[in-house]
């Protein structure tokens, strides 16, 4: 007797592929998160850094990370603004914190999760 197997579904989530992949810092600026960036307009940035933020949480979230600094810059501080309302509309943040440490430029945020 011949025992068949379902298919693996291709789009479950794999928790072993999210744990290697996490990370405890992610690095927002452009140039880090794409090759050819210099035609593209503001809001185009930052909308590819505030997709790059949300995976970051999603993945922190998913593996239970307790932290996650996000690097962001100094600059203007848009993308900064943005961030922040980003992580006051997600569940499991306990809180976030500015981490003013040279090693990050001054230019970095400290999410703390509760789960």
């Amino acid at each position: 007797m011949q025992v068949l197997q379902a298919p693996k579904n291709e789009n479950h989530f794999d928790f072993s592929k999210a744990i290697k992949s996490a990370t405890t810092e992610v690095d927002l600026h452009i140039e880090q998160l794409i090759q050819h960036h210099h035609h593209l307009s503001s809001s185009e940035i930052i909308g590819i850094q505030l997709k790059a933020c949300q995976q970051a949480l999603d993945l922190a979230i998913a593996t239970h990370q307790p932290t996650l600094i996000l690097i962001h810059g100094i600059g203007k501080g848009v993308l900064k603004l943005e961030i922040i309302k980003l992580l006051n509309q997600t569940k499991h943040i306990k809180s976030y914190v500015n981490e003013f440490d040279v090693k990050y430029g001054y230019g970095a945020t400290k999410v703390f999760f509760q789960f």
